[in-house]
């Protein structure tokens, strides 16, 4: 698929990490990091769908910079659209380092709490 040059996709296993398991509770959580009040997520906010109509693939923008990018997405990825980055940290290559961090700090407490669950039943 084509996405929007600057988006972060978050692997899977981060996102069921997050919803413990359930891979659409995980997406809600993400949803929920960029939500800007706590009773709703604005309508800008909905899940992100490839640009429909005439393909950029090939083409740049002003500057030269690649208006889409085409990628490879798993099942249970989440993408994150440039806009939601820009609107919480201002700055794409901020939100992409912060975004980095927050899913290797995601597998450090995943990891943490699989370590502390009880073994099998004998």
């Amino acid at each position: 698929m084509n996405v929007k040059a600057g988006s972060y996709v978050v692997p899977a296993d981060v996102v069921s990490g997050l919803g413990l398991g359930n891979s659409l509770a995980g997406s809600k959580r993400i949803e929920g990091m960029f939500a800007t009040n706590p009773l709703a997520i604005a309508s800008h906010f909905r899940p992100f769908r490839p640009p429909q109509g005439p393909r950029f693939q090939g083409r740049l923008a002003r500057g030269g910079i690649a208006r889409t990018v085409p990628i490879i997405v798993a099942g249970g990825e989440f993408l994150v659209p440039p806009e939601w980055l820009l609107a919480k940290w201002g700055n794409l290559d901020r939100a992409h380092n912060e975004m980095d961090r927050f899913v290797v700090e995601s597998r450090k407490r995943h990891k943490k709490t699989l370590a502390n669950l009880p073994g099998p039943k004998k």
